[in-house]
């Protein structure tokens, strides 16, 4: 993090400060949506983005990748809690900061797609399903959708100069919490900041 980032996200105005907090849900994502391309329109002063969440819905934080990824506006992500989709949404901010003793977790994104039975009803299949069963019997957009994922967070961690091997290897095992100092390592964030 350079002197001049470091100014930029201190100058960031109370108003241009949102939170992705707890739970990844559609009301979150479309009231985040609509600040964020708000606050982009009126200006391109950078939008600082406080995520402390347990991630959720694949779908919902792609969603919202996508409108962060879109901005006018530089997103700064400063994180004291990024797990599942929530890193998805951190990984698409400008600037990924880590705050000192934050954690992170990279899931692979077949343990929480929750697949739409009918496009106009909330109803959901069961959400805990196996790359197998994905790639065998899930509709394509739901492939789509997990493969997305992947390549969204194989990206951040070739930039650390890791190996796809490495991130299925991360991936293969059971869920855990990664250090700011290890999700450095990993190219899920920028920079760990010691200062609040």
């Amino acid at each position: 993090m350079t002197a001049q980032d470091l100014k930029l996200l201190h100058s960031v105005s109370r108003r241009r400060k949102l939170q992705l907090r707890g739970q990844i849900t559609a009301h979150k994502v479309h009231f985040l949506a609509g600040r964020i391309t708000a606050l982009a329109q009126r200006s391109p002063r950078p939008i600082r983005l406080n995520i402390h969440s347990v991630g959720g819905d694949y779908r919902l934080a792609l969603e919202l990748y996508d409108v962060i990824k879109s901005s006018r506006a530089p997103v700064f992500g400063v994180v004291s809690k990024a797990y599942s989709g929530a890193l998805l949404v951190l990984s698409a901010c400008s600037l990924r900061i880590g705050r000192v003793g934050s954690r992170y977790v990279a899931e692979p994104a077949w343990h929480e797609l929750h697949v739409r039975v009918n496009p106009y009803t909330d109803t959901k299949l069961l959400s805990i399903v196996t790359e197998e069963h994905v790639s065998r019997t899930i509709q394509p957009y739901v492939r789509e959708m997990w493969q997305r994922a992947h390549d969204i967070l194989l990206a951040k961690v070739i930039s650390a100069g890791r190996t796809e091997e490495e991130l299925h290897q991360l991936l293969g095992s059971e869920p855990r919490a990664l250090t700011e100092t290890e999700a450095l390592r990993w190219g899920f964030i920028d920079v760990v900041m010691y200062r609040p």
